[in-house]
């Protein structure tokens, strides 16, 4: 295309002169465009992973639910152990792990529209009928389910984003969207200190009218708003950029047109076999499923058991879950910082190291000291450190994976998201009754997992650091802001 082509719907911008090279649009018009993007699509992704991290998160809050009352809490009602809580976390993920694996095929061959419309609905389902629960095996039943019905939910959004974001554009944004398990786990905290009092309301109180049961109506309430969102995600989720019912055809064609060339197109085929078989001879889907399952195994760990380990304090159960909202408060701020220096330096593996010392510091200080405040306050460093890891993961992987054509991107994120929630299984239980109340075995373990962690990700930048996706970045904003910054100071 010529450097002075235009499309039939272009009009002129008040003059401003269109970029040499670039062929069809100004600076300008690339940040209306990526603005445009960021308003309607990032806080209506921000819903759905609110609703997902509510529904997630919502066992550990019932666990501590009403357990001040004499024979009562869900592990009496139901008849569990600490060993059989552990399990019921960890079930989830041998339904999500699997079907994680190839969840990006059928959103791509889909669209993101209709797979996420399913996700969202048969995961509300799946969370509402655990407020139904009458037996230790029927909540191991749903829980199993659940996690098929969720699974493609985190590898999708990855991926999505892949199609509408350039490569040092996603960490920020996905940074975004992941502060949003922040915001449910506060939110869950005070919402299940909030619904204490309901304990016989429509017949919940349990089989024996004196026993309270608020830990039904959690599951409840937090799992209707999914099923609503559900139904919001079928008419407003566009598929790709040149489906974004928010652009009008000239903003389309520069959404489109600003993205890598050599990254997944909408016209890519949805799964060729050769191409992903060939993606496990490399040793980089490999390293990175490692350095995911260490991620998911501490942060796990952390979710399923802060509640617990706030409450071994000191603190009652309402307390204890009041007391975990400051702890998330804080990495609501800290969870954005960490992807916006990620995206500014292009150093997603710098960032993630710093991540680990941080949660690393916490890990120790909490297998160390006998003193209950300080404890508490390094509680603040674990959640800061093992949440701040995740966008420039998930970013750094979309990043490595440039160039490589839709089936092995798609398949990567999938798998290594597949692969790394296995460690939901392991992440509960690494944190033992026989260990309370100061964990000092479970805080060790997390420690070296960490270290190891460490060490894969200083290798994997040694080994892949000069990745082409840096390679593009540079060329595209030295051919771009370069040129734009010297029309300023000419104008």
């Amino acid at each position: 295309m010529s450097t002075d082509a235009k499309l039939p719907t272009e009009e002129k911008n008040d003059g401003a002169e269109l970029l040499p090279g670039s062929g069809t649009w100004t600076v300008e018009e690339e940040k209306a465009v990526l603005w445009k993007l960021d308003k309607c699509i990032i806080p209506f992704v921000c819903l759905l992973y609110l609703c997902n991290y509510l529904d997630r998160g919502n066992l550990s809050n019932a666990k501590v639910a009403n357990t001040d009352v004499q024979d009562s809490g869900m592990l009496h009602d139901l008849h569990m152990s600490q060993l059989d809580y552990n399990f019921a976390l960890g079930i989830f993920f041998i339904g999500y792990a699997l079907g994680e694996i190839p969840s990006n095929f059928f959103m791509k061959a889909w669209g993101a529209r209709l797979w996420f419309t399913r996700i969202m609905f048969t995961w509300g389902i799946m969370a509402t009928c655990m407020g139904a629960v009458q037996n230790y095996a029927g909540l191991l039943v749903v829980r199993l389910l659940f996690g098929f019905a969720e699974a493609g939910f985190f590898p999708g959004m990855a991926f999505f984003f892949i199609l509408f974001y350039r490569p040092y554009e996603r960490s920020r944004r996905l940074s975004w969207l992941f502060t949003m398990s922040s915001l449910a786990s506060a939110f869950s905290g005070l919402f299940a200190t909030a619904i204490s009092g309901l304990d016989k309301v429509g017949g919940l109180s349990g089989w024996r009218q004196e026993r309270p049961r608020t830990f039904l109506w959690i599951f409840i309430l937090e799992g209707i708003p999914s099923i609503l969102m559900a139904f919001a995600t079928f008419f407003y989720m566009p598929d790709y950029p040149s489906k974004a019912w928010f652009l009008d055809e000239r903003e389309k064609f520069i959404a489109i047109n600003r993205l890598p060339k050599e990254d997944v197109k909408e016209e890519h085929k949805a799964f060729v076999l050769s191409e992903y078989l060939q993606m496990f001879k490399d040793w980089k889907v490999w390293i990175l499923s490692l350095v995911y399952l260490i991620w998911v195994n501490n942060n796990y760990a952390k979710c399923a058991y802060l509640p617990t380990v706030v409450k071994n304090l000191g603190y009652k159960s309402s307390q204890a879950q009041l007391m975990t909202v400051p702890i998330y408060m804080v990495q609501l701020v800290a969870v954005p910082i960490f992807g916006y220096i990620a995206d500014h330096t292009k150093k997603n593996w710098a960032v993630i190291v710093v991540c680990q010392a941080i949660a690393m510091t916490g890990f120790l200080v909490n297998a160390i000291s006998t003193n209950d405040q300080v404890k508490y306050a390094f509680l603040f460093f674990n959640n800061v450190g093992i949440a701040s890891q995740l966008s420039p993961i998930v970013a750094w992987i979309g990043q490595i994976y440039l160039g490589s054509g839709s089936t092995q991107t798609a398949g990567a994120l999938g798998f290594i998201s597949g692969f790394g929630h296995f460690s939901g299984i392991s992440g509960p239980n690494v944190f033992q009754a026989d260990d309370s109340p100061r964990y000092t075995r479970a805080w060790s373990i997390l420690t070296v997992t960490y270290a190891f962690g460490m060490f894969l990700i200083l290798f994997m930048q040694y080994r892949y650091g000069a990745n082409k996706a840096i390679k593009e970045d540079d060329s595209y904003h030295n051919s771009h802001d370069n040129i734009h910054e010297k029309r300023e100071e000419t104008a």
